[in-house]
């Protein structure tokens, strides 16, 4: 008999829940306008419970909502939005705010504007720039830049704004939503959404399938090209690279920023509390404003 190590069987109420939320296209909400536009509604906790839907959003930068987005996003009650780009971002591409007048726009950037070059949306020609700014290895970049965002001073200043706002607008009457965003959608936008999901009880396993699953959403069709010309070898690899990073979300990235928060706070559940003011009170009310239990 082997003696390898033994592994708990599956609960199969949360792998149906899991697979229930995955089958919703991971909560993509169809947005024409927004990219990578996602309701986290749905997401199965490790104790059965399901995120509520319609109140946790997540997306790309909004300056290309159209009407019809803002007539949806109306619908749910939009409270708050909260951008994660510079001031250099967001002058370039400003929030539509007419389009939404019930909602606070929350300015709160979690990276110094140098740093955001890797993580926001661009076009071919900027990215031919790009490439000639950064010759190191692109992904190895991406992976410690996460490690810097979720430890330095401005990223943790950042996301604990956004636990407030998450906060206050869980304590509105209903409906009322949150989203937020940053210009890709993925990295800064992924971060924020995969320390709520931890803090919500989301198995990590399934944060970091939520994580990868913007790979779906976020190429532009110039950018789905020249992946497809790298993988047949017949694009420079090094510029194929910098697409990759910047139209792609990579597994070890994530993975990176969570073992920074363990190796500086020991654990993630003390990093939410310490450095970003989610204690186990905080943490508890976050759960009963965002969470029920699922219909069968």
């Amino acid at each position: 008999m082997g003696h390898g190590r033994q592994t708990a069987a599956p609960d199969l109420a949360e792998v149906a829940l899991e697979r229930r939320f995955a089958a919703s296209d991971w909560g993509h909400m169809g947005l024409t306008g927004v990219r990578n536009a996602r309701d986290l509604g749905g997401l199965a906790t490790a104790d059965g419970r399901v995120v509520v839907p319609g109140r946790l959003l997540r997306s790309g930068e909004l300056a290309g909502a159209s009407v019809a987005d803002a007539r949806l996003l109306a619908d749910l009650g939009l409270a708050a939005v909260v951008d994660l780009r510079t001031e250099r971002e967001r002058s370039a591409k400003p929030d539509p705010a007419g389009l939404f007048p019930a909602a606070s726009f929350e300015f709160v950037p979690v990276i110094a504007a140098s740093a955001a070059g890797i993580t926001r949306s661009m076009g071919p020609r900027e990215l031919l720039a790009l490439f000639r700014e950064y010759e190191m290895g692109t992904e190895g970049r991406m992976s410690e830049m996460y490690a810097q965002i979720v430890t330095g001073d401005e990223g943790i200043a950042g996301y604990r704004r956004f636990f407030d706002v998450v906060m206050a607008v869980g304590e509105r009457p209903a409906p009322s939503a949150v989203l937020w965003h940053c210009s890709a959608g993925k990295d800064r936008t992924g971060i924020a959404a995969a320390l709520l999901e931890h803090a919500l009880g989301v198995p990590e396993e399934l944060v970091v399938e939520d994580y990868l699953a913007s790979n779906r959403f976020t190429q532009p069709g110039w950018a789905r090209a020249v992946l497809a010309l790298a993988d047949r070898r017949l694009f420079p690899a090094k510029l194929a690279a910098m697409a990759h990073v910047l139209y792609t979300v990579e597994e070890e990235s994530l993975r990176r920023a969570f073992d920074a928060v363990r190796g500086s706070w020991g654990s993630v559940d003390a990093y939410l509390d310490e450095a970003l003011g989610m204690d186990a009170g905080r943490v508890a009310r976050l759960r009963e404003l965002y969470l029920v239990d699922p219909a069968r």
